[in-house]
């Protein structure tokens, strides 16, 4: 009997792995810019809540500012996505680069970064 019920388990979430990878498969790009804007909203209207209630000590201000933050926040996401990959596509391999090739120059690791952002900006 607890074999069966594994099983099952072990079925259905094989079959929602599968759905899961299908949807990706087919929508990845505009599902990840989808939740990359959510983030970037919810992270800019956090910003302005806690920024406007320690300033002000109003917590109807803040919840005001928070969801105009929020609003803006998700156009700025959608907008800036392709940025955003850039940058942290360019973070990563300026990283590795600097480490290992220019360990005492410090400077480098910021034109690496600028360079790398600007070719995967226009290269995407």
């Amino acid at each position: 009997m607890g074999n069966v019920e594994y099983l099952t388990a072990f079925a259905v979430s094989g079959i929602a792995y599968v759905i899961i990878g299908l949807m990706l498969a087919f929508l990845g790009k505009q599902l990840s810019r989808f939740l990359a804007s959510i983030a970037f909203g919810f992270l800019f209207g956090l910003l302005l809540y806690t920024t406007s209630y320690s300033a002000l000590g109003s917590i109807t201000v803040s919840i005001v500012l928070f969801i105009l933050g929020f609003i803006s926040g998700l156009m700025l996401g959608y907008l800036l996505f392709k940025l955003a990959v850039s940058m942290s596509i360019a973070l990563i391999i300026s990283t590795y680069i600097a480490q290992y090739l220019f360990r005492h120059y410090p400077f480098a690791f910021l034109v690496l970064f600028i360079v790398f952002t600007i070719l995967f900006y226009t290269l995407a």
